[in-house]
C-alpha cells in the first residue's frame, strides 16, 4: 500500500472561530464581509477557516485581508506597530498647487467658523495651522505642495 504523508488541516467552524477570537458570530459575519480577517474556504454551502491560517493571521498582528495575503505571498513580517497606524493615517492636505491650497485653508477657515466641540476644534485648528505653514513654505520656495 502507498503510504503518502498527508497533512490535515483543522478546519473552524463560524461558531469555533467565534469562540476563538472571543466574538459573536455576528460580528465575525461582518468582518468577513468586510474583508478583516482572512478569507473563508467554501465547501459547498459550508464556510469554514484553516486554523493555521487564523494562527498566522494573529501572530501578524491581524492584519486586513488584503495586507495579510501580500504577506503571504512575499513572505514579508508583518508591519510594526508604528507602521500600523501611519498607514492609516490620512493626510488632509494632498499634493496640489499653492492656489488649490489657498482654496482648501479658506474652505477650513469657514468650517472653522460653525460651533466645535472643544477636541475637534482644537484638531481643525491644528490642521489649520499646519496647512497654512505649508502654503507659506510653498510660496517662499516656489514648489508645489
Amino acid at each position: 500500500m502507498d503510504e503518502r504523508k498527508t497533512e490535515t488541516c483543522q478546519l473552524l467552524t463560524t461558531k469555533e472561530l467565534a469562540q476563538t477570537l472571543s466574538l459573536s458570530k455576528r460580528q465575525i459575519f461582518w468582518l468577513n464581509s468586510s474583508s478583516k480577517i482572512p478569507a473563508p474556504i467554501r465547501i459547498g454551502g459550508a464556510v469554514r477557516w484553516a486554523e493555521s491560517t487564523i494562527a498566522q493571521w494573529l501572530k501578524a498582528g491581524a492584519p486586513d485581508r488584503k495586507t495579510f495575503e501580500a504577506m503571504q505571498r512575499t513572505g514579508a513580517a508583518a508591519p510594526t506597530t508604528a507602521q500600523n497606524h501611519n498607514r492609516h493615517k490620512r493626510r488632509y492636505l494632498n499634493p496640489v498647487s499653492a492656489s488649490m491650497a489657498k482654496l482648501q485653508i479658506g474652505e477650513l477657515l469657514l468650517f472653522l467658523q460653525r460651533p466645535l466641540h472643544q477636541s475637534q476644534e482644537a484638531r481643525y485648528w491644528a490642521m489649520f495651522e499646519s496647512m497654512l505653514r505649508q502654503y507659506l513654505d510653498s510660496k517662499h520656495s516656489g514648489e508645489v505642495l
